[in-house]
């Protein structure tokens, strides 16, 4: 029988894209593979981990947690001495230093915290309750606001933990050593979580746009979780 023309090209193209389809997938493999076979200094996980329950410390427990805010790539600052002045610890949700630490324990005087401390608490006691480092009215957060950046149909507000986004926001309940990063921004934000700490990655689609969706492929598809990066 004799084949059309059309038919044996439409054949020979799908061939060909499967040829090269396949070819991607096995460079790809070939490369993350690759990333495996050296031996590293201070590696760098791409995934850390979210905690899937509550926080087991006790409420008299002092803990800490790093908080970084960003807004449209620029990082806000967090004071020192949020909830301290001259007579002490006025609030269990407190700073020392400007170094984005948050101390979260009761005192003599203010007694311990009634129930877990969440990422509310310390923003609430930013806006009320800051102390030396003065009330911060724009000290709000929320799903829909962060420091007085309202969510839109062009904004997007995120919140990570420990590298993995999370919806609770402000009601997250925070664990020993938590690192929570909030972002606002217009563009997709990644989150890279190392052993050094989160890294937030903003995708710039107006000036990239195949280069985004290319990386944002392999990010979604799980290409690279649990990698290592080498500091060369």
């Amino acid at each position: 029988m004799r084949i059309p023309v059309i038919d044996r090209l439409h054949r020979l193209t799908t061939r060909s894209a499967r040829r090269k389809r396949n070819h991607r997938q096995d460079s790809r493999r070939s490369f993350l593979s690759s990333l495996r076979l050296e031996p590293l200094e201070a590696r760098r996980m791409l995934h850390g981990g979210v905690h899937d329950h509550p926080p087991e410390h006790s409420l008299e427990d002092h803990i800490h947690a790093d908080l970084r805010i960003v807004i449209e790539g620029q990082q806000v600052a967090i004071p020192a001495d949020v909830g301290v002045d001259g007579t002490g610890i006025i609030d269990v949700a407190h700073t020392h230093a400007a170094d984005n630490e948050l101390h979260l324990h009761g005192t003599e005087t203010l007694g311990d915290p009634t129930s877990v401390l969440t990422v509310g608490d310390f923003f609430e006691a930013w806006r009320t309750n800051a102390g030396t480092a003065g009330n911060n009215s724009a000290a709000v957060f929320s799903a829909t606001e962060i420091m007085g950046n309202v969510a839109d149909d062009q904004h997007a507000i995120r919140m990570f933990v420990n590298g993995f986004q999370v919806d609770t926001y402000e009601n997250y309940q925070i664990h020993d050593g938590d690192d929570i990063v909030i972002s606002y921004s217009s563009h997709p934000v990644v989150s890279l979580h190392t052993n050094q700490g989160t890294i937030l990655m903003e995708m710039l689609t107006d000036d990239a746009p195949n280069t985004v969706a290319n990386f944002l492929d392999y990010v979604n598809d799980g290409d690279y979780d649990n990698s290592f990066i080498h500091r060369s």
